[in-house]
């Protein structure tokens, strides 16, 4: 589990994909990785088929977490951020 001290600035916010979202502080989230898009902005897209919504997510991430995440595609990942860092995690084998 790595962590990264990072803030995403306001403006990287008003460039987010439609249909991502940020993770609030203290939330964490877990599922299989299906894929990781890379945005070019400063983050990247975490697209997980969440265990707990039923259905895909995607999470967006600082992009200091794109390799990463990369290296843990089609495995079960959790994502945790508090005080503005992110955690990632390769969860297989956890009970969620």
């Amino acid at each position: 589990m790595a962590g990264c001290d990072t803030t995403i600035a306001p403006p990287l916010l008003a460039q987010l994909p439609e249909d991502a979202r940020l993770l609030s502080d203290c939330e964490f989230i877990a599922g299989d990785l299906l894929e990781v898009r890379a945005s070019g902005d400063g983050l990247c897209v975490a697209v997980l088929d969440c265990l707990l919504y039923r259905a895909s997510q995607l999470i967006a991430v600082p992009e200091e977490h794109e390799e990463e995440l990369r290296t843990l595609i089609g495995k079960r990942t959790g994502i945790t951020r508090i005080d503005g860092m992110y955690y990632i995690r390769d969860a297989t084998g956890v009970c969620l």
